[in-house]
């Protein structure tokens, strides 16, 4: 009956750490965004894809990247659409009313910083390269 005893205590004893610490995933508990410097090399490599695709010619400004040169990373962010802001990724998460909505991601080839004023974009929540946009959409 001794064994009995010591699996009892065994059992009470998990239960109390699964109650006290928790057991297993929860929704929400584990933070699964890419970090800056993971979305900053993906934007790196949507650049270089797009610059690849589009071999020899001049990129005008603002210019959209189509999908299939998006990196995995940035296809997570669930983007209406991706251009290009010098040599930035513009990241479209949400457009309504005129106004666009998502993340500025810096790539490491860029000598431009982002600032609020410039060509109508305000920037919050800086993370690294990456910050958060508002922009009003040019007629």
């Amino acid at each position: 009956m001794r064994w009995y005893g010591t699996w009892v205590e065994a059992g009470v004893c998990l239960g109390w750490l699964f109650m006290a610490v928790g057991c297993g995933d929860r929704a929400g508990s584990i933070d699964t965004r890419p970090s800056s410097d993971t979305l900053s090399m993906a934007a790196l490599s949507t650049h270089a894809r797009y610059v690849q695709m589009r071999g020899a010619s001049e990129i005008p400004p603002f210019q959209e990247i189509p999908r299939s040169c998006w990196a995995k990373e940035i296809r997570g962010l669930h983007p209406l659409r991706v251009c290009l802001h010098r040599a930035n990724l513009v990241v479209v998460q949400k457009e309504s009313d005129g106004v666009e909505e998502g993340k500025y991601i810096s790539t490491i080839i860029s000598s431009y910083a982002p600032r609020s004023g410039d060509d109508d974009f305000t920037f919050t929540n800086h993370e690294g390269s990456v910050c958060d946009f508002k922009r009003s959409v040019p007629n």
